[in-house]
């Protein structure tokens, strides 16, 4: 599954290793990670997302600007996504690393240990085309998340869930990550839960969930 690069820039969360692309069903293969030529089909699928959300959960997506994005690819952390077949960017995460916290946002009210934040991987801005819902791309995503945290040394992956974002709640508890803290947004006030993924378990069927 995974190809060796010959040479890496340090420093390099993939160490030298990055997923191959491999097709999931017939409709679209995964690319492994986004670089800075995705980053205008990134925020224009994030735009999309927030633009069908109706005001009352425009909450469940922070919006990135482009700015965001290439400081978190300049910090050498994963930007992934799902591509259907005629390679248009179908659903998409940021991989966050709290050890790199000069170039994350939004790590406020995450129950991370201090001795655990080396081997710790967030999930965030997580979006799934609202034109291809059904198809099981939020389980996707992250499932392709797992794989890069792991890949990547990280022993557990955490993401923060609007309580209200229905559809994301569910998707990530069929994948297996647990309730392990509850709060509330630091910016909007609205209450959320912490989930959590020991990155040695499986994973079993999800619902696509639209937006993070």
């Amino acid at each position: 599954m995974l190809t060796t690069l010959t040479k890496t820039v340090a420093p390099d969360p993939y160490q030298g290793m990055v997923p191959q692309e491999k097709t999931f069903k017939k409709i679209f293969t995964t690319a492994a990670y986004l670089g800075e030529k995705h980053i205008p089909a990134f925020y224009k699928l994030q735009q999309k997302v927030w633009d069908a959300l109706p005001d009352h959960e425009k909450h469940f997506l922070k919006l990135r600007s482009r700015g965001d994005l290439k400081t978190h690819l300049e910090a050498r952390m994963p930007i992934i996504g799902l591509k259907d077949k005629g390679g248009a960017l179908i659903a998409q995460a940021l991989i966050s690393y709290p050890s790199y916290a000069e170039a994350v946002r939004n790590l406020e009210g995450y129950p991370i240990k201090k001795d655990s934040i080396a081997t710790t991987a967030i999930v965030q801005s997580l979006a799934v085309d609202p034109a291809r819902t059904g198809f099981k791309l939020g389980q996707m995503v992250l499932e392709l998340a797992k794989d890069v945290a792991r890949m990547t040394g990280h022993s557990q992956i955490f993401a923060k869930v609007a309580d209200d974002n229905m559809a994301s709640r569910e998707s990530f508890r069929k994948c297996g990550f647990n309730a392990a803290a509850t709060g509330l947004d630091p910016k909007l006030g609205y209450a959320v839960t912490y989930w959590k993924h020991s990155l040695n378990q499986g994973c079993s069927a999800a619902s696509p969930g639209v937006a993070l």
